[in-house]
């Protein structure tokens, strides 16, 4: 392998592990594919999630999941100065039992999707490289002759 070839390895690699993340808008009337994280993916049970606006909670924009759980998204309460703002990625959440959490978009490197994974281990797939859809994961294969 010449220099050139190492360079441009480098820098393929450098641009898939510094990715800019892909923040879920309010308004978007967007839907995402969810799925629980405990049992393989089976694209003929997999449920979606919508950005929406939730009459429960002040007609919030939020996510509302098949977990019962519920990821906000925006709200238009400013007046709470206790709520502090959230680095990019990360939302409020209701839980199941009613109490607030905050979760993140974290990059999974499997299947080289952003996701969230809620307290009910529930999986939100924001946003998918599509050029992954057709990787095969190499060290799951077994060769035989």
């Amino acid at each position: 392998m010449n220099h050139f070839s190492v360079i441009v390895l480098f820098l393929s690699l450098g641009c898939t592990l510094s990715r800019e993340l892909h923040p879920i808008l309010p308004n978007s009337n967007k839907c995402f594919d969810t799925y629980t994280d405990v049992q393989p993916i089976n694209l003929s049970s997999l449920t979606k999630a919508c950005v929406e606006s939730i009459p429960e909670i002040n007609n919030c924009q939020g996510l509302a999941l098949v977990s019962d759980e519920i990821i906000l998204l925006a709200c238009n309460e400013t007046d709470d100065e206790n709520v502090k703002p959230l680095k990019k990625g990360c939302y409020r959440i209701i839980k199941q039992d009613g109490n607030e959490g905050v979760v993140c978009q974290r990059f999974k490197k499997r299947n080289l999707c952003e996701v969230i994974k809620t307290p009910a281990n529930l999986v939100i797939e924001v946003y998918c490289d599509r050029s992954a859809r057709g990787i095969v994961n190499v060290r799951q294969l077994k060769l035989t002759r």
